[in-house]
């Protein structure tokens, strides 16, 4: 466990660190409880339609390349 002041744990590349030894499980769990508890301090939030918004018409296609 790392140490060190508040301030000096809570840097970006720390906060990045963590996030990428996340599982995609973990990952997906982690997104899930940020958007409760952003909904639990603003349960309107996502009630409006942004201005600009469009439903998308078409297939999307998600392409991965091999590693290696």
């Amino acid at each position: 466990m790392k140490t060190g002041t508040l301030k000096e744990l809570e840097t970006l590349e720390i906060k990045v660190e963590w996030f990428r030894k996340l599982s995609p499980e973990e990952r997906l769990e982690a997104f899930d409880e940020f958007m409760e508890f952003i909904l639990s301090l603003n349960p309107e939030l996502f009630k409006t339609k942004v201005p600009n918004a469009q439903s998308l018409s078409r297939d999307i296609c998600i392409l991965r390349t091999k590693s290696g």
